[in-house]
């Protein structure tokens, strides 16, 4: 796993620079990153189930691995951030302190 996150972090890189809209959009970061390994897909008249064999035969980076390139490049580099990332913080630890505690065991 890490092998591919890797691979693709050089991309999500250029991405999260250039389009500042998918640092809080990961199904956004996830199109362009994937049409950045295949130029092709950008090709008018490229047909969906194409795109879709490539998703299904991990031709392309997966929804995951891509995530976690955009959640630790966003960790080394504060300036990529999207701009719900301190909202985002401040909810998760609301949430935290509103959570009855679970006793398991």
């Amino acid at each position: 796993m890490i092998e591919k996150i890797l691979r693709i972090t050089d991309i999500v890189l250029k991405v999260l620079e250039g389009v500042p809209e998918a640092r809080d959009n990961d199904e956004l970061l996830r199109f362009k990153v994937h049409a950045e390994q295949s130029k092709f897909i950008r090709a008018q008249g490229y047909m969906l189930d194409d795109y879709a064999r490539l998703c299904i035969n991990r031709k392309v980076a997966s929804h995951e691995s891509i995530r976690r390139a955009r959640q630790k490049l966003q960790e080394l580099h504060p300036e990529l951030r999207g701009d719900t990332s301190p909202g985002r913080k401040r909810l998760a630890e609301e949430m935290r302190q509103s959570m009855p505690s679970m006793n398991i065991g």
